[in-house]
């Protein structure tokens, strides 16, 4: 089992519900216990974080990089790409996540942009 960061900062449900509506976040809803997590991929990470992955002929990554808290572009060695065994989530307000390239929270990071943007539509 992968080790995911957590964010601090909560997402709210209103935040979720438009990634859902957006098509940026799937909802998965676990048959045992009725918990729900909503799933953000690579393109939902691009619109929410900047995040960008290109690849060679073969299929293999070539490069990756995301917008920092900061503002700065962020490249990151192809080896340390996000995979498809990485994942994103959202569960009960927290963001897990189990790509940290160069041991960045990835997770802290998406909470506090959707935080962002859920704050500019007020």
């Amino acid at each position: 089992m992968p080790t995911y960061t957590t964010s601090d900062t909560m997402v709210s449900k209103t935040a979720v519900a438009r990634l859902v509506a957006d098509g940026l976040a799937k909802e998965w809803r676990n048959p045992r216990t009725g918990g729900v997590r909503h799933y953000i991929d690579a393109d939902g990470l691009g619109a929410i974080i900047g995040f960008e992955q290109t690849y060679y002929h073969t299929g293999n990554i070539s490069g990756v990089s995301y917008i920092d808290g900061d503002g700065d572009r962020v490249s990151v060695a192809h080896s340390r790409g996000y995979h498809r065994d990485d994942k994103t989530f959202i569960e009960d307000g927290t963001v897990y996540c189990s790509w940290t390239p160069y041991g960045a929270n990835i997770a802290e990071l998406v909470a506090r942009k959707l935080a962002e943007k859920e704050a500019d539509r007020v």
